[in-house]
């Protein structure tokens, strides 16, 4: 029993020897220690009425969304089928149709009447308002977000083109549902030639949108 108690005391003592050693070196390091504290455990009743808050919040944030929703409506005032929104390509050329974005514009087989195109300067600070402009100027059925600048614009918000590419997504200006789907950029297209089939695939979901 004696030989027991002094091997504990023993080890606690070294113990102490490395944590005093550990405390000098954080120290040394001009690290501040602070005190642990737990997270404060609550009781029944805080827990149902924190549950009953976060609810409630969860609704007021759907209702919100709702509100926004009811003051919007669909459009049937259509000008044009299709409106190509995006950066300059490297390949365009005013007056040519070699570029690539032409070649896909043409490919849907749309009257070039009914499509439009505006392409954006990303170091001009009124690019939004420039598409803003040019949806009321020519209501299209439809937009089409070339790349991931003039996407995330109408997103308003950074978003991964992999993630929303062929997919509608809607854009609310004057109180008027706006559709338009993100669709690769040309220039990132020449570089990945195996990523053309995605981006035609995406523009044949963009034709069924309009058959509808």
């Amino acid at each position: 029993m004696e030989k027991r108690d002094r091997k504990e005391s023993l080890l606690k003592t070294f113990e102490g020897q490395i944590f005093q050693s550990t405390l000098d070196y954080i120290v040394g390091l001009g690290l501040e220690i602070r005190e642990n504290t737990k997270t404060p455990v609550l009781s029944p009743e805080e827990d149902i009425v924190e549950k009953m808050q976060d609810e409630q919040k969860v609704e007021e944030n759907f209702q919100q969304e709702e509100k926004e929703l009811s003051l919007t409506v669909d459009r049937t005032d259509f000008k044009i089928d299709l409106l190509f929104i995006g950066e300059v390509p490297a390949d365009f050329v005013e007056g040519e149709t070699n570029d690539l974005l032409s070649k896909m514009i043409t490919a849907l087989n749309l009257a070039p009447e009914k499509t439009e195109t505006l392409l954006l300067n990303r170091e001009d600070e009124n690019s939004l308002a420039l598409i803003q402009s040019k949806m009321k100027e020519c209501s299209p059925h439809a937009m089409v977000t070339l790349g991931a600048y003039a996407t995330n614009l109408l997103l308003d918000k950074k978003t991964k083109l992999s993630k929303v590419h062929g997919k509608e997504q809607k854009y609310i200006y004057e109180e008027k549902n706006y559709s338009f789907f993100p669709v690769f950029h040309p220039d990132y297209l020449n570089i990945n030639p195996n990523m053309k089939r995605t981006a035609w695939n995406d523009l044949k979901l963009v034709l069924e949108f309009l058959s509808k």
